[in-house]
């Protein structure tokens, strides 16, 4: 009996002890009322009706410098370049290319990952 009475009360002490590192997290998270609310900024987007993916810029991870002759092929100039990060801004000449501009990107064996901008207006 004593040998029952040992096992129970060494699994209710490991039980105890595996559960209350995480009896914190679960009270915060319960009690929480920011837990319940979604956070939306798009209001100021709604505002102005601009949509949030830039419709004529890329932003473009390298992993080797491009040359003026692969923007030129994919139909873009450059707008901004982040050399440290790796990063290239380009605006498209004719926004009808899209597409072909984000697939010339892709084919190139430099890119590491081509994404649409994102819109932003700077607070003055």
């Amino acid at each position: 009996m004593k040998a029952v009475l040992k096992r129970i009360a060494t699994v209710g002490l490991g039980i105890s002890l595996v559960a209350s590192p995480l009896q914190p997290a679960w009270n915060v998270l319960a009690k929480s009322p920011q837990n319940s609310m979604v956070y939306n900024n798009s209001s100021k987007l709604d505002e102005s009706k601009t949509p949030p993916l830039s419709e004529d810029s890329l932003v473009i991870k390298y992993e080797k410098p491009l040359s003026a002759l692969d923007h030129q092929r994919a139909g873009t100039f450059v707008i901004e370049k982040v050399d440290k990060l790796n990063y290239v801004v380009v605006k498209l000449k004719n926004k009808k290319n899209f597409q072909k501009a984000i697939n010339s990107y892709r084919k190139n064996m430099k890119v590491l990952s081509v994404n649409q901008s994102v819109t932003y207006k700077a607070n003055s």
